[in-house]
């Protein structure tokens, strides 16, 4: 094979890993739709005493879907453009090239990173909600953010001289990229983890109080955190790694095939940095998952019914309204008080007057 038919080998994968990234985004966009659809819909068909605490989730959902749809929209649009005008496949490259810089460009980049902000502010929140009684547990999340903001502006920032820097302005770009997001896996996986322990420390305790009865709650809380946050995590980890070996100390020579990698796991970071949030926010708008912080202290929820009085020995009975906790209708601002819990002897004089 010459170097021409070799390069237009490079160049025919560049172009193919371009378009999947973009059948990716595009996939995503729908799975995100679906969500906030069904979550609004969800919503107003609940009642009204029971949608205390979930608008604000409604709204960041559809804020983080419109900050990330627009970026997609205008990546396909130019794709279309460059195909259009292209007569080969190193006129496809250059006009992609072109585009990287272009005042668009850098207007959706600085939406991909809003909505990158925004859903880490939400997980950080969430944090918050479970952590209210230790504020101090989040020292270090609340002063990552900061720093996860200004990173992402200042990568902005160098995106207008991005095609005529030297090899040395391209890997401190790359550094900067690889910081900005290293910051961002990082905010993830702590706040995550420390939202993962507060639940199982509360499934644990209620275990204890309430042997036998249904934790779905807690469990599913806990799942749905592991699943939406563990991709995120995975991609970028994977995409520090490869652009780092690819843009530093590499950067004038860089390997086709690290190239290639390095695009696909940049786009699965941003479409899990859209996606992840989402799944949150759809497990809260559906009543799946806690909203205050007394859902996530609780040793039991305080408006399940007890079921009948057992002793040692005997199987407990599943909660009779096991539905009304998987969808969220629990509360437990009055944990801890006595007097949901009859005495024995009370239950006994009640048995005796209704034979009587």
């Amino acid at each position: 094979m010459s170097d021409a038919e070799r390069f237009a080998t490079l160049l025919e994968g560049y172009a193919g890993v371009y378009y999947g990234s973009n059948i990716i985004s595009t996939l995503v966009t729908g799975i995100q739709l679906f969500m906030c659809i069904f979550g609004l819909s969800t919503f107003l068909e609940t009642p009204r005493d029971l949608r205390k605490g979930r608008l604000p989730y409604i709204l960041i959902s559809w804020a983080i879907f419109i900050l990330s749809v627009i970026p997609v929209g205008y990546d396909l649009s130019y794709q279309f453009t460059a195909l259009y005008h292209s007569t080969n496949g190193q006129e496809y490259v250059d006009l992609l090239h072109n585009g990287i810089t272009s005042n668009v460009q850098i207007a959706t980049t600085s939406l991909t990173f809003c909505f990158i902000a925004l859903a880490d502010g939400l997980l950080l929140y969430r944090c918050y909600i479970i952590w209210k009684d230790r504020p101090w547990v989040l020292f270090f999340p609340v002063l990552m953010y900061p720093a996860v903001i200004a990173m992402l502006i200042y990568n902005v920032t160098l995106i207008p001289g991005l095609r005529e820097k030297t090899t040395a302005e391209i890997e401190a770009d790359t550094r900067s990229s690889v910081a900005a997001v290293s910051l961002t896996v990082g905010l993830n996986a702590i706040t995550t983890s420390l939202i993962i322990f507060r639940l199982l420390r509360a499934q644990r305790s209620l275990s204890q109080v309430i042997p036998g009865r249904s934790l779905r709650i807690y469990k599913g809380a806990v799942s749905v955190l592991v699943e939406s946050a563990l991709p995120l995590t995975v991609c970028g980890i994977i995409s520090c790694i490869v652009n780092s070996i690819n843009g530093l100390g590499n950067a004038a020579d860089p390997s086709w095939t690290l190239r290639y990698i390095g695009i696909t796991f940049d786009r699965l970071y941003v479409c899990f940095a859209a996606l992840s949030p989402q799944m949150i926010i759809f497990r809260v708008t559906t009543g799946r998952s806690f909203v205050r912080h007394g859902e996530t202290t609780a040793t039991r929820p305080a408006r399940t019914k007890l079921g009948p009085l057992e002793f040692h020995g005997t199987d407990y009975d599943t909660f009779a309204d096991e539905s009304r906790i998987e969808r969220g209708a629990i509360e437990t601002s009055e944990l801890g008080t006595n007097r949901d819990f009859p005495s024995t002897t009370a239950t006994f004089r009640e048995e005796n007057v209704s034979k009587g």
